[in-house]
């Protein structure tokens, strides 16, 4: 399979530089960045910050699962945070 059919049929959006090498199997990296660099001049990978990359436009991600992706770790969501995104509570604490 190719790296760019992996790479779009991946159900993840946003990729760090050590995720495009593990799903790619890439361990040298002067290829994984000439790789990287030239699917940016191709515009199939968006660079978001360095060393971050997205396939879509970052208007239509998630701001949520941006910052979640960009943490690269997990992340607490408070039951509060998700009702008033929701529209449930109408109501924001200062």
């Amino acid at each position: 399979m190719y790296r760019i059919d992996q790479l779009l049929k991946a159900d993840q959006k946003l990729f760090h530089t050590r995720d495009l090498a593990l799903l790619w199997g890439i361990t040298n990296q002067n290829t994984l960045y000439t790789l990287i660099k030239r699917y940016l001049e191709k515009g199939i990978l968006i660079a978001i910050h360095k060393g971050f990359y997205s396939t879509v436009p970052i208007d239509s991600l998630d701001p949520v699962r941006l910052a979640t992706g960009y943490l690269h770790r997990y992340a607490y969501l408070s039951c509060e945070t998700i009702l008033v995104r929701e529209g449930i509570i109408f109501q924001h604490k200062n």
